[in-house]
């Protein structure tokens, strides 16, 4: 079983100052993890003790990568990986208060969040401040704008860095994404630092300074899941020894838009991480949020894969401003290749117009990929801490394995391969963890990484649960040769005026894509061919294509063959 470990502790009094005129807002940040047992046990009793507190505390969380899964932590990965290691804990939960750590005088540990007490949040917030703080907050168009002020009351110098954090008040989960100690509840957790983890940079403060705080963060690539739940949070912080002087925050964030009805297709979920080349359904999750002041009832999401057939669906619901929801579409068929492109429009919020006729974001286009290896497959392993949790298996598309692996020694890495015997199939390389946290990241950076008989690398991975698997399509026919292939298409006549003759002469089995581009590398035409061998003819209609150059592009399998026409009226 992994064990965590818990450290020493150093506990700050900050001392007062002549002249001050401020009690301190106590600043407690935690580190803590949904898969975490003893922050199960400790925090709700912890946050029962500072919610009592609400005048007196600022509080900040932040969800860690050990010991198990915790999807909040990969929300923000590298910013709570700085605030970690500023602090240098290894264990959760840890709390610290003002920058220090939690004392242990409850006979527990030193950063226990059971040992803070209300005595000693009473004798933190008694201490006068050099500094008197305030900080407001408001989001418009989806700009974060966080304004206030800094007084000092008194002299004060040292590395002095002023930290402002997005935070939500609480997050709730009926059942928590890879959680696994019960905890459903989750307060004052950390999304986004404005300005960085390393603050923003403050001069020592003559009595009577004032510093005028004005910053912004767009809130484009923040993952928040209640928008009515956001908190803005900040701190001035000495970096010389971690101390903190005076805290502030604003629970009350207005959120306004100069457009009353807009909606925006923010993420397309549920792709695949791998799926082998031919006809396949998918069920796209499309996260759909409003941009418009006025409550978001409903909406047109029209998403399409490479270049098909447009599906409709008519979404119904309730999203206040910048709220959003993750809106499971009908699922869709269509023709894998190596590269696939799904695209995905809102339209009509509220049954009207779009009112945001500027920005593009009521489209989005993502791509995915399906995983071609040819006659051979090669499988590395590079192991974590634990490597004797690690096991493999590569089964054919009649479920049988043909290939195994591990488990193996710690921190090491392992070659397979397999060779296709004859025919072609879709085969399932599947991976497991037998505690249940993946190969990476909490406990070594290991990793799986499948690459096809050129070295080309067509996936990889390391982050998961119990397992997880990818599918690869393995074919023993040898890929076209590019050079070949090139001469084995005609496209004509060039210029052309109405109708392009494509006529292409495959050597092998593949499935083939007719894809065609303007100057500004914009695909305005696709068709999947099928699977094609030998001589195939088909024409493309170019009448209603607009005067000018395009790139005329066959795909076939991992080959292509592009070729310039202009289009003459």
């Amino acid at each position: 079983m992994k064990k965590l470990f818990t450290f020493s502790l150093s506990l700050f009094l900050l001392g007062s100052v002549a002249s001050a005129q401020s009690n301190t807002m106590v600043m407690v940040e935690e580190g803590t993890q949904a898969s975490c047992g003893p922050c199960a046990s400790q925090n709700p009793g912890f946050d029962a003790l500072l919610a009592a507190n609400d005048d007196k505390v600022v509080v900040l969380k932040y969800q860690t990568w050990w010991p198990g899964f915790d999807q909040m932590y990969l929300d923000n990965e590298a910013e709570v990986i700085a605030r970690v290691n500023y602090y240098g804990f290894n264990g959760v939960p840890t709390g610290l208060v003002n920058g220090a750590t939690i004392a242990n005088d409850c006979g527990f540990y030193a950063g226990a969040p059971a040992c803070l007490s209300q005595a000693e949040i009473d004798a933190a917030h008694a201490v006068i401040s050099p500094l008197t703080m305030d900080i407001s907050a408001e989001v418009v168009n989806g700009i974060l704008l966080v304004t206030g002020s800094i007084t000092a009351d008194a002299d004060l110098s040292g590395t002095l860095r002023l930290l402002i954090a997005l935070t939500e008040q609480e997050i709730q989960y009926a059942d928590v994404p890879g959680g696994t100690n019960g905890e459903t509840e989750y307060y004052h957790v950390m999304k986004k630092f404005v300005g960085g983890t390393a603050g923003i940079t403050l001069a020592n403060f003559t009595s009577g300074d004032v510093y005028t705080i004005n910053e912004s963060l767009s809130l484009a690539d923040v993952t928040i899941y209640d928008f009515d739940e956001l908190e803005v949070v900040g701190w001035v912080q000495n970096n010389a020894n971690k101390v903190i002087y005076q805290a502030a925050k604003d629970q009350d964030i207005e959120i306004t838009s100069e457009y009353n009805n807009s909606a925006a297709a923010v993420q397309v979920n549920g792709l695949p991480s791998s799926m082998c080349i031919g006809t396949q359904t998918l069920t796209p999750v499309l996260k759909l949020s409003n941009q418009g002041n006025s409550e978001l009832t409903s909406a047109v999401i029209t998403y399409s894969i490479n270049g098909g057939a447009n599906q409709e669906y008519n979404w119904t619901g309730s999203l206040s401003t910048l709220g959003t929801e993750n809106v499971t579409l009908d699922a869709y068929t269509f023709e894998a290749m190596s590269t696939n492109t799904i695209v995905a429009t809102v339209s009509m919020p509220n049954g009207v117009a779009d009112e945001d006729v500027i920005s593009d974001d009521n489209t989005i286009t993502e791509e995915f990929i399906a995983a071609d290896a040819g006659q051979t497959l090669n499988i590395e392993i590079l192991t974590d801490n634990y490597g004797s949790e690690t096991t493999w298996v590569l089964r054919n598309e009649n479920g049988t394995t043909v290939l195994s692996g591990g488990p193996y020694g710690n921190t090491t890495t392992y070659n397979a391969s397999y060779t296709i015997p004859s025919g072609a199939g879709c085969y399932e390389f599947e991976i497991f963890d037998s505690f249940g946290d993946g190969i990476c990241c909490g406990f070594g950076l290991g990793e799986y990484v499948l690459s096809d008989g050129n070295g080309d690398v067509l996936v990889m991975g390391g982050e998961f649960l119990d397992n997880t698997s990818e599918n690869v399509s393995m074919s023993a026919t040898v890929g076209l040769n590019e050079s070949e292939f090139a001469g084995a298409v005609l496209i004509g006549p060039n210029p052309v005026n109405d109708v392009l003759n494509v006529r292409i002469d495959m050597a092998s089995q593949e499935k083939v894509t007719l894809q065609v581009t303007n100057v500004l590398g914009q695909e305005v035409f696709n068709k999947n061919l099928g699977t094609l061998s030998g001589l195939f003819v088909t024409e493309l209609d170019m009448s209603d294509f607009q005067s000018g150059v395009y790139m005329v592009n066959i795909l076939a399998g991992k080959t292509s063959s592009m070729t310039k026409v202009s289009v003459i009226h």
